[in-house]
């Protein structure tokens, strides 16, 4: 994806190592108007205070006091639209499959390339989901295990589908627009009605109920 300054975009970054949060910050800061939090809590307070929020959130979780997954859930739930990036040195699928179904929009490994924080949060705010390839592979490893029903009661159109296969491939939602002839808008509301539907709260989450229920 060719990248794109968009120096109006906020980036939080909520990190308790100080070289990291310093780097990161040196990272994105010719880029997007950044914040940095030490900790979960600050983050919290900062988000109930302050009236412009943020575009995209780097997400530590291993943070002390409040974890990293339980400031994801309350994030989400205070802004759902927040686009939220994970960065962090756990790969363990436990803590990978809780993130994506918390709502991460991304997980990314701090033993990757810096550089590609900095693609994440471009990939990010233009609805895509970046993932380290490490944490890829174990993705999909766990939707290799999800057992396929010969039946499901769960009814998507088949233009829901369509744009659930797309979601399934990684495509953004400007992506998915283009090869569909359609609006992001209208792309916007399809993506709503799947959530709706599966009852889920993020676009890994629904690629996950839809392999187990064998609808794509």
């Amino acid at each position: 994806m060719p990248f794109v300054e968009s120096p109006s975009v906020i980036v939080w970054i909520i990190e308790d190592d100080r070289k990291v949060r310093e780097a990161l910050q040196a990272l994105l800061a010719s880029r997007y108007r950044v914040r940095t939090f030490e900790t979960a809590e600050g983050g919290l307070m900062a988000l109930e205070k302050l009236q412009e929020r943020p575009d995209v959130l780097l997400l530590d979780l291993g943070l002390p006091g409040l974890s990293g997954l339980e400031a994801l859930e309350r994030f989400r739930s205070r802004i759902p639209e927040l686009r939220i990036v994970v960065l962090t040195v756990f790969n363990d699928p436990d803590t990978i499959f809780r993130a994506l179904c918390a709502g991460a929009s991304g997980y990314l490994l701090k033993s990757g390339e810096l550089e590609r924080v900095s693609e994440a949060v471009e990939e990010a705010r233009q609805g895509g989901a970046p993932l380290d390839p490490v944490v890829a592979a174990r993705v999909l490893e766990m939707f290799r295990r999800f057992p396929v029903p010969q039946h499901t009661t769960l009814a998507l159109s088949e233009r829901e589908k369509e744009v659930l296969r797309a979601l399934a491939e990684g495509l953004s939602k400007p992506q998915i627009a283009r090869r569909m002839g359609l609006s992001v808008h209208t792309v916007d509301a399809y993506v709503r009605t799947i959530y709706e539907k599966l009852h889920v709260h993020s676009r890994t989450a629904a690629v996950a109920r839809a392999l187990r229920e064998g609808l794509i």
